[in-house]
């Protein structure tokens, strides 16, 4: 023991004290300067999305208008890119429509494309029995995994012996 009545550790420096240049300093305050906090604000994420899908609803900044069915709907092609691998493909390909202002999309309905757009810029979607199937097929084609695993939810949820082979496109007759 020290004459001060400190033990020493092996070291020389005092329990809960760590030696630095000029003397001791306590371990809870280097603990202190050398803690992280990492803070985390679900808030600010939806404010963001929110800001984003309101500049979008404006036009403002706009960069890219997708075209589906006869119907234009102006987004950001950054906001594309980053929700979905198809987008991110589309834009940095090297392709025509890297460039161009206008960009077609087929196989899709308007109606299925703007909810889509609609999650794209909110996370959230309205899924129900009409919309479904087609919303699936064009989540799929647009690799927005996230809608796709909402549709399959939402389909393993509503699957009953009554309407099972429907969704199969089986004759229940012809079983």
């Amino acid at each position: 023991m020290a004459s001060n009545g400190y033990t020493r550790r092996n070291n020389g420096t005092r329990p809960g004290y760590r030696m630095r240049r000029g003397g001791y300093r306590s371990s809870a305050e280097h603990d202190i300067r050398t803690a992280k906090h990492n803070f985390h604000s679900w808030d600010y994420i939806n404010s963001i999305l929110t800001n984003l899908n309101k500049l979008r609803e404006n036009r403002k900044f706009s960069d890219v208008i997708i075209s589906v069915a006869d119907e234009e709907f102006f987004a950001h092609r950054v906001v594309l890119a980053a929700s979905s691998p198809y987008f991110e493909a589309m834009f940095s390909s090297g392709l025509a429509e890297q460039q161009d202002k206008r960009v077609e999309i087929q196989g899709i309905s308007s109606s299925i494309f703007s909810e889509l757009l609609k999650f794209i810029y909110s996370g959230e979607i309205k899924i129900i029995q009409e919309n479904v199937q087609d919303l699936l097929a064009a989540a799929n084609m647009l690799e927005i995994p996230q809608v796709v695993s909402a549709c399959c939810s939402f389909l393993q949820k509503e699957l009953h012996p009554s309407n099972c082979v429907g969704h199969l496109g089986a004759n229940p007759e012809t079983t």
